[in-house]
């Protein structure tokens, strides 16, 4: 199963400029952020699978900054039948 999604960035920002969320530096240099996954067992009323909740600082635990959204992307399978046009070229 493959979810896709989005993510606000503007909230991110804001977050983090206002002290809600952690964000730590790695050896080289890059921001991360952690975040939780949550998926529903079914959609919630706007056809949304699940979120991403940002992980607040510790001192401020009880804060929820959900940041995103995702939805299940159906898996396209095609089935091949017998083509009458299909030359079999493998070597093996």
């Amino acid at each position: 199963m493959t979810l896709t999604g989005s993510i606000n960035l503007t909230k991110i920002k804001k977050a983090i400029e206002d002290g809600q969320i952690s964000v730590f530096k790695t050896e080289s240099g890059q921001l991360l952020a952690n975040v939780a996954v949550f998926v529903n067992d079914t959609p919630d009323q706007y056809g949304y699978d699940g979120k991403i909740k940002a992980q607040p600082i510790k001192d401020k635990e009880d804060y929820k900054v959900f940041v995103g959204r995702l939805k299940k992307k159906a898996n396209v399978v095609t089935e091949v039948g017998n083509e009458p046009n299909l030359v079999d070229d493998l070597p093996f």
